[in-house]
């Protein structure tokens, strides 16, 4: 399995400039508007790599060397397969009917596998020999209070510790952790 590759960005974040302006206490003045905004970003980039999740609704392709019985899926929750792509046996690129296979979530994240009487096509040999683009991720307003607030936080932290490399870390903060526990899944 190759890493998943992000073909669309979200349009939105899960948390606003003015939900962390006024998570900040930041008023009448728009100088750290950028600077807050890109906090926001890279709060929210942290949080999803730390869950291993797409909180916005998002596009990715993860390619896969073959078939195999289930395969699974990175940067959940699913939301939908928009293909599943495949190299022949004579390395010519054929699409699988979307009747041909089906989403299935367990606790680990969702797989894709054959219908039922279906069966996975034979590859041609080489790495990228299967590939699944899907959407993942929510709408912004549908994320989670608990994964926004530990956005916010972690916006919080950076903006108070700014050009202090020796500033407190947000992985090790008990109140971050108890926000996003929920929401880990079990490694396989």
């Amino acid at each position: 399995m190759l890493l998943p590759v992000r073909t669309q960005a979200p349009a939105e974040t899960p948390v606003s400039l003015d939900e962390a302006r006024q998570h900040l206490i930041v008023s009448g003045f728009t100088d750290d508007d950028d600077q807050i905004t890109r906090f926001i970003q890279a709060a929210t980039d942290h949080l999803e790599r730390k869950l291993n999740m797409s909180l916005v609704t998002q596009t990715w392709k993860q390619s896969f060397c073959a078939f195999d019985s289930f395969l699974r899926l990175r940067n959940g929750p699913v939301a939908s397969v928009v293909s599943v792509k495949y190299f022949d046996v004579d390395n010519v690129e054929q699409t699988v009917p979307a009747a041909s296979y089906k989403t299935l979530d367990y606790t680990c994240g969702t797989s894709v596998t054959p219908t039922y009487g279906n069966t996975w096509p034979a590859t041609a040999y080489r790495p990228d020999a299967v590939t699944i683009e899907y959407t993942a991720g929510v709408p912004a307003g549908e994320v989670p209070a608990s994964l926004k607030a530990a956005i916010l936080m972690h916006v919080g932290l950076m903006y108070s510790y700014r050009g202090d490399p020796e500033g407190p870390r947000i992985d090790s903060n008990p109140a971050y952790e108890a926000l996003i526990w929920q929401f880990r899944r079990p490694k396989v």
